[in-house]
């Protein structure tokens, strides 16, 4: 018998020995299955507490608040309620941002994972919520939802804005559910029919290994993720559901307190799968028509938007009229183009959304029939220029610099006009030049910003004027304006078509006599212009 107990006990330990590296190798198959993230760990939330809401109308608000927190809480199957019980001095959520050790303070004791604060203010505008939620891990705020100026101010409406804060704070946690137990392949889950789950769902586990928060105020922007499985739903109760694994990265990989993903997938049209504009003649399935794998297919980029200015060029057609009055036998002259060509060019330089320079030049040339009878040339050949440079301050009324604005801007701008001398003397060369006060305005006309309408005012201060090569006048006054309606077509982010119609109007008034034989009395030049072209912007 002892014989027979010694061979069984050798035998045992050389099957012991032989099998020792296959269990030492599946033991390390186990333990390498474990998936640990302490990111993921921290952005575990089970507990969730409240600390008081404040307001700035001696709790009219807060307590209603609080309650429908406190009871939106208890109601939810994702997260248990705990009391925080805070005593002492009552901090608002603008306090507990900037005090990541003031959040653990106020929660210790209470076992929660986050903690919501809020506080509504009511101001002349209207209601203004801010809820925070922030991580007892590392005291810091997590997620935030804001409500601004809410113009209705009945506790019965403030609490269904809470409600609805609530429920957009909830969205933004990074995942949607956890595993709650494992028993081998078969799991246990925290979403149920509330959740929108059905049998046959397939669900994805997730770890989370990288959070982007906002450097300053941290709250979170956006995470990165890596899938440890898929689980297959089977049966389901209304706050529960039971899975079986389907396939996880290896074995176990997917535990107790594996976070949940994937119940709201974005579902596109099969029909319209790799499918767009057609080339006429060809038929849609043809693969010259396939966006993704036709003809000369290539990668797409995104375009970068535009940053640092624009410029435009614009082919014009314009009318003019120039019109003189004179002491003694010239009496007036008048002067006619009924149609000329014009170009102008100009640029926008961005330096802040709101600061900007603007230059234009714009020029133009004809002929006219010389108004005096028996002055030679019988034509005259005119052209006329303008230069302007001036600094513009935006206001933004949505915050959105390509949205709508009114700009306001000033600066130096020159107009002059050349006119051919002829003998005896007819009209006189002129340039005005100025200060200008300009204003103008400009907005979308569409949701999508492809059509914009605009109207500028020019007024012009420290008028000056010089003629050539005669004065008509020893001392002038002069009324300059100009007005334009414009409008823009995006055809891509950087390109635009342009058109506007200019008004421009020079008028003088002389007194004293010049150095021309005849005495002026006034002059008038008038120029309307309707241009368009195109604008690049870069």
């Amino acid at each position: 018998m002892r014989r027979y107990n010694f061979f069984a006990g050798l035998i045992f330990a050389i099957v012991n020995i032989g099998f020792y590296p296959f269990l030492l190798a599946q033991q390390n198959v186990d333990q390498s299955a474990s998936y640990v993230s302490d990111i993921d760990k921290s952005l575990t939330i089970r507990r969730v507490g409240v600390l008081p809401v404040t307001d700035n109308i001696d709790g009219i608000y807060a307590r209603p608040i609080e309650a429908r927190l406190v009871e939106l809480i208890k109601e939810s199957h994702r997260w248990d309620f705990v009391e925080t019980n805070v005593v002492g001095q009552i901090l608002t959520p603008q306090d507990l941002e900037s005090s990541p050790d003031q959040t653990k303070k106020v929660a210790a004791g209470s076992g929660a994972d986050a903690v919501f604060s809020v506080r509504a203010t009511r101001g002349p505008n209207g209601v203004s919520i801010v809820m925070d939620l922030f991580l007892i891990s590392d005291g810091k705020l997590f997620l935030q939802e804001t409500l601004k100026d809410h113009t209705q101010f009945e506790t019965k409406d403030l609490l269904a804005q809470t409600t609805s804060l609530y429920n957009k704070l909830v969205q933004r946690v990074p995942y949607s559910g956890v595993v709650l137990s494992r028993s081998n392949n078969r799991v246990t889950v925290n979403l149920g029919k509330r959740d929108g789950v059905s049998p046959n769902n397939v669900v994805t586990a997730i770890l989370l290994i990288k959070t982007n928060r906002h450097p300053k105020f941290n709250f979170l922007i956006s995470s990165e993720r890596e899938v440890l499985g898929k689980i297959k739903i089977e049966k389901v109760d209304e706050t529960l559901s039971f899975g079986v694994v389907v396939s996880e990265k290896s074995r176990g990989a997917i535990e107790k307190n594996s976070k949940l993903t994937g119940l709201d997938f974005v579902n596109y049209d099969d029909n319209q799968s790799f499918v767009g504009p057609t080339k006429e003649g060809l038929n849609p399935s043809d693969e010259a028509n396939k966006i993704s794998f036709g003809a000369g297919a290539q990668e797409w980029i995104p375009t970068a938007p535009p940053t640092f200015g624009k410029v435009g060029l614009s082919l014009g057609l314009g009318s003019y009229n120039y019109n003189s009055t004179y002491e003694g036998s010239v009496g007036s002259m008048t002067a006619a183009s009924p149609l000329f060509p014009s170009i102008k060019l100009n640029g926008e330089l961005w330096i802040t959304p709101e600061l900007n320079m603007l230059t234009s030049v714009r020029q133009g040339i004809f002929s006219i029939p010389n108004p005096r009878g028996g002055a030679q040339p019988e034509s005259l050949s005119v052209s006329v220029n303008r230069y302007s440079l001036y600094a513009a301050y935006n206001f933004l009324l949505k915050g959105d610099f390509f949205g709508p604005k009114i700009q306001v801007y000033s600066g130096w701008s020159t107009y002059s006009a050349n006119v051919d001398a002829s003998t005896p003397m007819s009209l006189t060369s002129t340039t005005y030049s100025g200060l200008v006060l300009g204003l103008k305005g400009e907005f979308p006309i569409d949701k999508e910003e492809i059509y914009v309408a605009g109207a500028s005012l020019e007024l012009f201060l420290l008028k000056q004027l010089a003629e050539s090569p005669q004065s008509s006048g020893a001392s002038s006054a002069n009324t300059m304006n100009s007005f334009s309606l414009y409008g823009s077509y995006k055809l891509s982010p950087k390109l635009r078509a342009l058109g506007a119609l200019e008004f421009e109007s020079y008028a003088t008034t002389f007194s004293g006599d010049g150095t021309r034989p005849e005495r002026g009395l006034n002059s008038t030049q008038r120029l309307i212009i309707f241009s368009g072209g195109l604008e690049f912007l870069f």
